[in-house]
Order: C-alpha cells, then sequence, then structure tokens
C-alpha cells in the first residue's frame, strides 16, 4: 500500500515510506484527502511500523482508543468544551463563546 522509496514531498513514516501513497514525481501534493493519509498512517502504527517519538506515543493511544488522532469538531467537541472551561476558570477569556461562532464546522 505504501510506496517503497522515500518521498520527499509528503508526510511519511519514520521508516521514509509515503503517507500518501504517492509516485516520488507526483505533482499534486493535495490529491490525497487527509482522512486517508491518516487512515493509512493509524494502520501502519498498528502493524508496529514508525519509531520516531511521535510514532510511539500514538501506537500507546491506540491501546486506548480507535482513534488516537479524532478529526472534526462532533469528534472533538469535549476536549473544546473542557479548555473553554478551564480557560474561564483561570479567567484567560472573559466569557464563554459559542463553539459554532468560533469555528468553522466541516464536519458533513
Amino acid at each position: 500500500m505504501f510506496a517503497e522509496e522515500e518521498c520527499q514531498k509528503h508526510e511519511t513514516t519514520s521508516r521514509g515510506t509515503c503517507i500518501a501513497s504517492c509516485n516520488k514525481d507526483e505533482e499534486n501534493t493535495m490529491a490525497v484527502p487527509v482522512w486517508r493519509r491518516k487512515k493509512r498512517y493509524l494502520e501502519e502504527l498498528k502493524r508496529g511500523h514508525g519509531d520516531s517519538p511521535e510514532d510511539k506515543r500514538y501506537r500507546r493511544f491506540l491501546s486506548l482508543t480507535s482513534d488516537p488522532l479524532p478529526y472534526g469538531m462532533a469528534a472533538n467537541r469535549a476536549s473544546i468544551e473542557a479548555l473553554v472551561t478551564y480557560s474561564l476558570q483561570q479567567e484567560l477569556i472573559p466569557s464563554r463563546p459559542q463553539l459554532d461562532q468560533v469555528f468553522v464546522d466541516i464536519d458533513p
């Protein structure tokens, strides 16, 4: 699934394999959607690939949750709400913002 040669244009695993599964001469770096690259990255981690500190951290998170890299407002709402609550308690922000006015909801 992953390109065997090291890619210089796209995000790569610590082994140098391209998450975008591209050819080295691919011109369009946005050709592969983020969610697909994320899926491929997580599949590589499940196989035990990736030796960087970040790879190891996400591999540990995989043992706790099915998705250590949640994407979108729905998946992150609880964390964002907690951040807002703590910011209010520490008086870092003057009032609780409406999240739909702060973030663009790109979830389908």
